[in-house]
């Protein structure tokens, strides 16, 4: 470690985002007396373990990293109030390494928390590492092929849930509202009137951009997206826009030639079910399925960038 490396801890779950995007210059709610954005840092090894536990009190290391990189180059302040540094720039992930504490015979990774345990708080001391047996390495953020830690079994099948149930009320409410307005014919049978003034009214900007709010909401409460860059999202986004807009559509189309003999207006619910092909012993298992895709969405987007291409049109994302 040389005198220029500044060290920086934060929460491990947001390690994977940080090594597509780097450290961005943020506002630090901790750090009141910078009325600026900045990534904060601190200056020497052996303080790690006193802002560690400053910044996260008892939440374990486990749930923590420390990430190391070179000053020199950027424009360094300090803070007066709690004597920490700080720098304005954004730092790009290809400067940032891993801290790591080894074994020094065996080269076997040592948890933070077990040298704690150990050596007690103060275990990255300089007498503590030069007589622990143990040593401390950097290794590169981008070498080490980090995969996100947001799509979990649990999240997921949260988020499927939720949006499963909103799906739901949608086509209720979409359904009910076109069964309820046929024109009849002089035949005596019924016919969907007005069906396109009905369709255009639930397709339309405002409705679908209602409909991905609700379901990023989702996707968000459920932790999916926290990974995901800017542009990602921007990206994300447009997807469901469209993932929406293909749905109502699918709902609609069958519906331009739809006309039904019966006098009976208490079937038509089921009716036009069926003619959307939501089979009503099937209905679970069809919004299951969209929910899925949706979730699926999300995971093509994160897990294959080569996929998700920023196309440069503007995309209103919930902050």
């Amino acid at each position: 470690m040389n005198q220029n490396t500044g060290y920086h801890i934060t929460r491990r779950k947001y390690l994977y985002k940080i090594s597509k995007e780097g450290l961005v210059p943020k506002k630090g709610a901790r750090t009141p007396s910078v009325n600026s954005e900045a990534v904060y840092y601190i200056e020497k090894l052996e303080e790690i373990t006193h802002w560690k536990h400053e910044l996260y009190g008892k939440l374990p290391y486990s749930d923590l990293v420390v990430l190391t990189f070179d000053t020199s180059g950027f424009s360094v302040s300090k803070t007066n109030l709690t004597q920490t540094s700080h720098i304005s720039q954004h730092i790009a992930a290809d400067k940032l390494r891993l801290l790591q504490a080894k074994d020094a015979a065996t080269g076997g990774v040592i948890a933070f928390e077990d040298l704690e345990k150990l050596y007690g708080r103060d275990f990255l001391s300089k007498d503590t590492i030069r007589d622990g047996g143990f040593i401390l390495t950097e290794t590169k953020l981008l070498d080490l092929n980090l995969k996100p830690e947001s799509i979990t079994e649990a999240r997921r099948l949260e988020a499927e849930e939720r949006i499963e149930a909103f799906l739901k009320i949608k086509w209720d409410k979409w359904s009910k509202s076109v069964s309820m307005s046929p024109r009849r014919n002089y035949d005596g049978s019924y016919v969907v009137s007005d069906f396109q003034n009905d369709f255009q009214s639930t397709a339309n900007a405002s409705d679908t951009g209602g409909n991905v709010l609700a379901i990023y909401t989702f996707l968000s409460d459920s932790g999916l997206v926290q990974d995901f860059t800017a542009e990602e999202l921007a990206n994300l986004h447009l997807k469901l826009e469209k993932n929406d807009a293909n749905r109502l559509k699918e709902w609609a189309e069958p519906a331009k030639d739809f006309v039904i003999s019966a006098l009976d207006r208490g079937i038509w619910k089921e009716e036009i079910d069926k003619m959307f092909g939501v089979d009503i012993k099937e209905e679970e298992s069809y919004f299951k399925r969209e929910a899925r895709k949706i979730v699926g969405i999300v995971e093509k987007c994160l897990l294959s960038p080569a996929d998700n291409v920023f196309d440069g049109r503007q995309a209103h994302i919930p902050t």
